[in-house]
């Protein structure tokens, strides 16, 4: 699988919810990092925690897409 399929993957799992199949394309000891102008801007260390911003992403939009 080539990066933009992985990318193109781990965005559709993301979008339809499936944070499991997300957890599965994600490194353990990765990092993810986010505009500070955003809430949760900055940067997330390891997998955990970044499944654990995602899912506060309803919290500041109710809609996301």
């Amino acid at each position: 699988m080539s990066n933009v399929d992985t990318a193109r993957s781990a965005y559709e799992a993301f979008g339809r919810g499936d944070l499991e199949a997300l957890k599965e394309m994600l490194s353990e000891d990765g990092t993810w990092l986010t505009s500070d102008e955003l809430p949760l801007g900055g940067e997330t260390q390891v997998r955990d925690a970044i499944l654990g911003n995602f899912t506060q992403i309803p919290n500041y939009w109710s809609s996301f897409s």
